[in-house]
C-alpha cells in the first residue's frame, strides 16, 4: 500500500491535467444553453478527484513493467475470508461511487444501474491489475 502522502501527491498531480478539461466541458455546456448549478459543478470536480484517487490507490499507471500474473483461486472468495481487511477496504473504496452517481446523473437514479456500474468499474480495475498494472489491494 502506498503511503498517504504519496497518494495525495500523485492524485493531485494527475488531477491538475483534468481541471482544464472540466472547465472546457462546463464552458461548452454553458454555451449550448444548459444551466449548471454551482453545487453540480463542485460535485463533478470532487467526483473526478475521487476517481483519480481510486486509480492512485490501486496503483494503476505507476507500474513500469507489464506482466500477466493472474492469481486464480480454486476456492472462490478464500481471500475474502483469509484477509478480511482487504475486502473491507475494497468496499469502502467504492462507497462514494454509490453516492456520487445518483447525485450527479439522472441515469443512475435506479439502484441496479449504480450496482452494475460499480461492479463493472471494480471488475475493470481487477482485470487491469491482473495484467500487472497497479497493485492488488
Amino acid at each position: 500500500m502506498l503511503p498517504i502522502s504519496d497518494i495525495l501527491i500523485r492524485s493531485i498531480s494527475g488531477y491538475v491535467f483534468i481541471i482544464p478539461v472540466l472547465i472546457l466541458y462546463f464552458f461548452i455546456r454553458k454555451k449550448s444553453g444548459r444551466k449548471q448549478s454551482i453545487f453540480h459543478i463542485i460535485a463533478v470536480f470532487v467526483f473526478c478527484y475521487y476517481l483519480f484517487g481510486i486509480l492512485t490507490v490501486t496503483g494503476i499507471g505507476y507500474t513500469s513493467t507489464i506482466s500477466f500474473r493472474p492469481q486464480i483461486s480454486i476456492i472462490p472468495f478464500c481471500g475474502m475470508i483469509s484477509e478480511p481487511i482487504d475486502t473491507i477496504l475494497n468496499l469502502v473504496l467504492f462507497v462514494p461511487l454509490g453516492f456520487f452517481l445518483p447525485l450527479l446523473y439522472k441515469k443512475y437514479q435506479h439502484i441496479k444501474n449504480v450496482i452494475l456500474t460499480g461492479f463493472l468499474f471494480s471488475l475493470s480495475i481487477e482485470i487491469v491489475q491482473m495484467f500487472g498494472w497497479g497493485q492488488q489491494i
